[in-house]
């Protein structure tokens, strides 16, 4: 299979599983152009280009054929830039990890959930909700340091953005969630440290940095409104 001539990853500068994408085209050193489009408004040749024609994130064009979702990307980058392979070869590994990637995306809407909320009861309802589907993920870990064990693999690039963005919330929010598990808070911290993860962290935006720009503002106004009624969620 020939080499490609030319990657273009279209991308959206906050949208969480670009990261995943960026971050395995990192670690294998691949030449591409970056194109970030504007998700407010998106120009209708994006558009044309996406399989529903919504202009969906992140998409991968490859000489002029198009491929998308993060992890089937991933999957091609691995497969035709097999120098360091990031999908276990063992084939119930390789099962898992795959069935793993897919729930990514159940708890990355918890996560959202908990973080668009109205009431106190939301906030609460949907924490609970989003630990009760950590507490299945943190049984799936090796002892680490990675998700299979000593093999950074592409499963890793995936989880990346749930866990920094989980990773902002207990720092500046005091949401405790990661303390509540006994291997996902190493693994966090191996992913977060990788310089792949480093150098795809969304750029800074209004002056800010990512930490102080990822939270809606539904969310920081909630917890200022709270303050007063004795909610132990304070920003720092």
């Amino acid at each position: 299979m020939a080499v490609p001539k030319k990657i273009t990853l279209y991308a959206v500068e906050k949208a969480p599983m670009v990261q995943p994408v960026r971050m395995c085209l990192f670690e294998k050193q691949i030449e591409h152009e970056l194109v970030y489009i504007n998700p407010y408004n998106k120009p209708q040749w994006y558009k044309d280009l996406t399989p529903n024609g919504q202009g969906l994130v992140p998409l991968l064009d490859v000489d002029g054929e198009l491929i998308f979702e993060s992890s089937v990307i991933n999957e091609y980058l691995d497969e035709m830039f097999p120098a360091r392979r990031f999908l276990p070869t063992d084939p119930v590994v390789k099962a898992k990890n795959r069935a793993w990637t897919l729930a990514a995306l159940e708890i990355l809407l918890a996560l959202v959930d908990m973080t668009v909320l109205r009431r106190l009861e939301e906030y609460e309802f949907n924490r609970t909700r989003l630990l009760g589907k950590l507490t299945k993920l943190d049984e799936q870990l090796s002892d680490g340091p990675f998700f299979n064990g000593e093999q950074l693999a592409l499963i890793d690039f995936q989880y990346a953005p749930i866990l920094l963005r989980i990773d902002i919330l207990d720092r500046l929010y005091g949401t405790d969630v990661l303390p509540q598990f006994k291997r996902i808070p190493a693994w966090a911290k191996n992913v977060l440290a990788l310089e792949s993860q480093k150098a795809t962290v969304p750029p800074p935006s209004g002056g800010r940095d990512f930490d102080h720009c990822y939270l809606p503002a539904c969310l920081d106004s909630f917890i200022s409104s709270q303050m007063a009624s004795g909610m132990t969620l304070d920003p720092k």
